[in-house]
């Protein structure tokens, strides 16, 4: 992880076009438009009350969470934003974008699938240490981790409401085709997990019947 200089932190404003995104975004892709419409309103009548949170980059500035205050405060015309600047790095930069989004408004789960890959990144794979930062139980790390193994039309699925995570968690060691394959059975059939559990373990083979070597498959990441 890289290194954080400790310099004080302080409120001040800032012109709002010395700000930008970070370079890996914001961990929310998705947002509920009438709350965003809510909090335009409420900005347009009495401007941004609470600091957006930017961290010190080069002569300029990248805006660490507050995305939906600066995207308004941009879409109303306003010149500057009230912020609370912080030098940080890039995982901690991270750490506090995914606190304020769970504070604010439930992240979606595959925001959160996305946002652990990030900090794996970061904390060179150790999903303990991301549990520990996070506060969460490593079960639910491992979990964010093993969903972003299934295709896109699966996480898609997952997001809508289609399929629920318990669904992705065993499409997930599948290939791509079986996966979608299989998506399109439990929309149009209606299959519970435990029924898909069912069919799921059908199509798994124990390596001590295979009729190949399997001296590397203890090592083999997708074993």
């Amino acid at each position: 992880m890289e290194q954080t200089h400790h310099l004080s932190t302080n409120n001040t404003k800032l012109p709002i076009s010395m700000i930008d995104a970070l370079p890996f975004g914001n961990t929310r892709r998705t947002r509920d438009e009438s709350k965003y419409s809510e909090l335009k309103a409420s900005i347009l009548k009495r401007g941004v009350i609470q600091p957006v949170l930017v961290r010190p980059a080069a002569d300029r500035f990248e805006i660490v969470a507050g995305y939906g205050r600066l995207t308004a405060s941009r879409e109303l015309g306003l010149s500057d934003i009230p912020v609370l600047i912080k030098p940080l790095s890039d995982a901690e930069a991270l750490e506090h974008q995914m606190e304020e989004n769970l504070n604010r408004e439930s992240l979606s789960l595959i925001d959160e699938c996305k946002a652990v890959q990030q900090l794996s990144a970061f904390y060179n794979g150790d999903r303990q240490a991301i549990a520990d930062r996070m506060a969460w139980t490593l079960k639910k790390v491992n979990e964010r981790v093993e969903v972003l193994k299934c295709c896109e039309e699966v996480l898609d699925a997952v997001t809508t409401g289609s399929i629920t995570v318990g669904h992705a968690l065993l499409l997930a060691p599948f290939s791509v085709k079986l996966q979608q394959g299989t998506l399109k059975k439990i929309i149009t059939e209606k299959w519970t997990v435990s029924y898909l559990r069912q069919r799921a373990s059908k199509g798994q083979q124990y390596l001590n019947l295979a009729k190949f070597d399997t001296t590397e498959c203890n090592t083999c990441p997708h074993n």
